[in-house]
């Protein structure tokens, strides 16, 4: 198994469809402030943007398993993983769940500006 070397390039895709959504979009980006994670915000304040924002990010295919994922809601986590064997980068993207945020928690040491 490959060693994580760093992680990169942190981006909080932000958009409020729902209260839900709302909510755990105030949650994501407080879960990333709390842990001293640096990162971009792309926030879509407009609804009239989701639905093309969502169909641009699902044409995307993604590492290590390379698979399409299909985006319905925000918030998103996107950060590029660097490993020590490869010298290509492994580009993962998730939805910011629960998974994704004890990810970036769990390598913040590796996260650089």
């Amino acid at each position: 198994m490959a060693n994580i070397v760093k992680i990169t390039e942190v981006y909080l895709y932000m958009g409020f469809t729902t209260p839900e959504s709302a909510a755990e979009c105030v949650k994501v980006r407080a879960m990333l402030d709390d842990n001293g994670i640096k990162y971009q915000t792309l926030h879509y304040p407009d609804n009239s943007q989701h639905d093309a924002c969502f169909s641009a990010l699902s044409t995307w295919v993604f590492g290590p398993s390379f698979r399409q994922i299909a985006f319905k809601d925000f918030p998103i986590v996107h950060w590029k993983e660097f490993y020590d064997d490869w010298e290509r980068h492994i580009e993962v993207v998730q939805s910011a769940t629960e998974l994704a945020s004890s990810n970036l928690i769990l390598h913040k040491d590796k996260v650089i500006a």
